[in-house]
């Protein structure tokens, strides 16, 4: 790769920017099942399970970077 070629910069700006906004898209419909699934469930059920996900994400099981 040049250094100076700025389109081939420019696509590897892209491409990063296009998985981090497929990441973005990927959680919001995970917090929007979440969101929906917790109507029916008790405030100790939705603490639970809000414990799991954060431990897990702690964890590094699951990554959003």
């Amino acid at each position: 790769m040049l250094k100076g070629d700025s389109s081939v910069n420019d696509i590897g700006f892209v491409r990063r920017l296009a998985e981090r906004a497929c990441k973005v898209l990927i959680l919001a419909g995970f917090l929007c099942v979440q969101i929906r699934e917790a109507r029916n469930q008790t405030l100790g059920d939705c603490l639970k399970k809000e414990f799991r996900i954060t431990v897990n994400i702690m964890r590094s099981t699951i990554s959003m970077h």
